[in-house]
């Protein structure tokens, strides 16, 4: 089809609507496969998916963990659901290898936020005992109360430690270790008076072990049961070593901060006594203060 001669006809409606007319005839003349295409709109489970992730890869940089593990697990459950409706064998395998990422993503997470917690719990305790520890208000801290009771209890927990130990040595026919003998010594030591009543922990402990020896099927279970009993004994000594190294490490920094005591409150005393002391200056002759200046110059004279 010839465009018109004349410029100012050359866009008229008459002539585009003919152009238009002229390739759909010779589209519909060849023979073209004219299915729609489909389009997966914005709004389906696996976009949301992509999209839940994306938004928990920002929370993760900008280390807000809880929100992204809500985003994780939003991410899955979109992803779940695309995999029900999906019927393409290579489809679903890589969608479940994506769902498995999320839920070892949350897990992380999860790790990461418990960790973090626990960081700054210890910086804030950090920031107590050193601020319990400093000398500048030294008398002012009560802590020696709180210390006291901190001993007990680890005393107590230790000799309890000590005695689920010996019965389990018992329990396997072995000789029971001079754990207790030792807490008793260290306990002396350190002069800490709790009383111990673990009968009730003891009868407990044995009734579930008697129950689960008499469910064991065979002698499998009692070999694993052994091995496992060897690996808490191994545990709880290293532990108890810990804690009582730990509590000598306690001790010896209670005996520094009583001799900065007695340090400092024999110097505040002297400081005290100084101030109480009258303030002596040696008597100067000197003129009244309303004098002319003709005395003044007889008294500079005379002097």
């Amino acid at each position: 089809m010839q465009p018109p001669l004349n410029n100012n006809a050359m866009w008229s409606g008459e002539w585009l609507d003919n152009l238009r007319l002229a390739k759909m005839e010779s589209f519909s003349n060849h023979d073209h496969d004219i299915r729609p295409l489909v389009q997966a709109p914005m709004e389906s489970p696996l976009n949301l998916a992509h999209t839940f992730s994306r938004r928990a890869d920002m929370f993760t940089k900008s280390r807000k963990y809880e929100d992204a593990i809500v985003c994780h697990r939003r991410a899955a459950e979109y992803l779940l659901q695309a995999m029900n409706t999906t019927k393409s064998s290579a489809l679903l395998d890589s969608m479940a290898l994506q769902h498995k990422a999320y839920l070892s993503q949350i897990d992380k997470l999860h790790a990461k936020s418990q960790l973090l917690d626990l960081v700054d719990r210890s910086a804030k305790a950090t920031a107590t005992v050193s601020r319990a520890t400093q000398t500048d208000d030294i008398h002012n801290v009560e802590t020696k109360q709180l210390t006291a009771v901190d001993e007990g209890t680890v005393c107590q927990i230790l000799r309890e430690n000590d005695d689920v130990i010996n019965h389990i040595s018992l329990l396997n026919g072995q000789k029971p270790e001079d754990n207790q003998g030792a807490s008793d010594k260290f306990q002396t030591s350190i002069n800490v008076h709790s009383t111990l009543n673990v009968l009730e922990t003891q009868g407990l402990y044995k009734n579930t072990v008697a129950h689960k020896v008499a469910r064991a099927d065979g002698h499998a279970l009692a070999d694993n049961m052994t091995c496992s009993f060897d690996e808490v004994v191994k545990m709880n000594e290293k532990l108890s070593s810990t804690v009582r190294s730990l509590i000598q490490e306690l001790q010896s920094n209670k005996m520094e901060k009583k001799q900065l005591e007695q340090k400092l409150g024999g110097k505040s005393q002297k400081r005290k006594q100084g101030s109480e002391e009258a303030l002596k200056f040696a008597s100067l002759d000197l003129p009244p203060l309303e004098v002319s200046y003709p005395e003044l110059t007889n008294f500079n004279l005379q002097s």
